[in-house]
């Protein structure tokens, strides 16, 4: 019970203290996993488990003196069949690899036996804290009247699948609603709730993805998870039910925020990645989900996370034709790609070495002049006599050398999902283009 009453910040650095890479090894170790470990090519030799222990049976004298080490000068004789015992630390594999192992471990246990047995066998090894068999409560369950508009009860009911919301989610609604800013709330804010919404809805994503799509690559799962779980998407979503107009904060620039992005919203002419949407939005969708998921438990936050997320997911998969082989991200991607998924996320999984920021109109004319800008449907060049101070440039570099600019009135944000998607879009229509980039980002790294 002491964790309910840690802060989100406390909570992050528990989570991430439990999941570290060097706990997860100590962990695979203690199990004995890193002994079948495989982290070197087999070549001529092949592993034998025999008293747990593994050793490469090698096929002549040559493959004898590599394992071994040894000089020619030092070479054993040859003999028939001979078989040469490797010492386990001779291929300990790294740190993050055995971390690696333990996870797909116990992804492979959650996809085929469920979350129960995942928590079980997590909690056997001793990565996760005990479970508490009594049902998890809210602080704000201590006050027993939480007066709740019919509107706002109607409204989240909807927008995440159920047909009324129980007495007692109420408490729960009411902190999910309520932003940092209303300091003498009743309840607390929604940090903590968004912070639990967040692991089911990367939870649902995931899951969603794999199934969906068995045959594509990680970096593929990912572009993807983030074009499902990412603030434009949450934020469209949760704007389009109306959920911003339920929120309660003392705010006073907030109202002004929300009508820009509905106004926004309504003339999407740059598509979904042209929008820059207040952060709350997709935080109360994200502690909405939270609030299900300790209330009813598990599954019924996964089906409402998934239920909230139907209208990407259906859009991804009719987009795709349904079709899970030619999702991919590069040279040969579809051309709905480049509209439907993250833009950085999908410039980043074509050239990890590419980097984005956003620039002040000013600042980008004092160190970066004579790069061209695609400005209002052509190319040209910044001016520092612009009095235009609203216009920001998104740049795109490669190791500090300029790429691509893009100059936008929206915002920053905007600003830098054109450059990544007109990138993206350079680089899959120029698949040698990006094998240079790749050679010369790998010979860099080996300076």
């Amino acid at each position: 019970r002491w964790i309910q009453c840690l802060h989100e910040g406390d909570l992050t650095s528990l989570r991430s203290a439990m999941g570290c890479n060097e706990r997860l090894k100590d962990a695979a170790q203690s199990a004995g996993l890193d002994r079948f470990i495989l982290t070197k090519p087999l070549g001529m030799g092949e592993w034998v488990p025999t008293a747990l222990e593994p050793y490469l049976v090698l096929d002549n004298v040559q493959n004898n003196n590599d394992a071994l080490g040894l000089k020619k000068d030092q070479s054993t004789p040859p003999q028939a069949n001979t078989e040469t015992k490797v010492h386990v630390n001779d291929f300990a594999p790294a740190a993050k690899v055995q971390a690696d192992v333990l996870e797909a471990l116990l992804g492979l246990v959650y996809l085929h036996s469920g979350y129960k047995t995942a928590a079980k066998i997590a909690q056997e090894l001793r990565i996760s804290i005990p479970q508490q068999t009594d049902p998890i409560t809210s602080k704000s369950n201590q006050t027993q009247y939480f007066p709740i508009r019919q509107e706002t009860l109607e409204t989240t009911s909807k927008f995440l699948g159920k047909k009324q919301h129980s007495t007692q989610f109420h408490p729960l609604l009411k902190e999910a609603m309520t932003h940092p800013s209303s300091l003498h709330s009743e309840v607390p804010c929604y940090q903590r709730l968004e912070w639990i919404g967040d692991a089911v809805l990367c939870l649902a994503a995931r899951e969603w993805v794999c199934k969906s799509f068995p045959k594509c690559a990680v970096k593929d799962l990912v572009a993807i998870e983030t074009t499902i779980v990412c603030n434009e998407t949450l934020a469209l979503l949760g704007c389009a039910s109306g959920l911003h107009r339920h929120v309660e904060h003392c705010n006073s620039t907030m109202p002004n925020r929300f009508e820009k992005y509905e106004l926004q919203k309504s003339n999407m002419k740059q598509g979904l990645w042209g929008t820059d949407p207040p952060k709350v939005i997709a935080d109360v969708v994200e502690a909405l989900l939270g609030a299900v998921h300790i209330d009813q438990g598990l599954e019924e936050g996964q089906k409402s996370a998934l239920f909230v997320v139907l209208p990407i997911t259906s859009a991804i998969l009719a987009a795709n034709h349904g079709d899970s082989d030619s999702m991919q991200i590069g040279p040969h991607a579809n051309v709905w790609e480049q509209d439907i998924l993250q833009p950085k996320q999908v410039m980043t999984e074509l050239c990890p070495s590419l980097k984005v920021r956003g620039k002040a109109y000013h600042e980008f004319t004092i160190h970066c002049a004579p790069c061209p800008v695609w400005m209002s449907g052509s190319w040209g060049h910044v001016s520092s006599e612009s009095k235009d101070h609203s216009v920001v440039v998104g740049q795109v570099t490669w190791c500090g050398i300029h790429i691509c600019a893009v100059s936008d009135k929206a915002s920053n944000l905007v600003a830098k999902n054109r450059a990544c998607a007109m990138v993206s879009l350079l680089l899959k229509r120029s698949p040698d283009l990006r094998k240079k980039l790749l050679d010369m980002t790998e010979k860099l790294s080996e300076i």
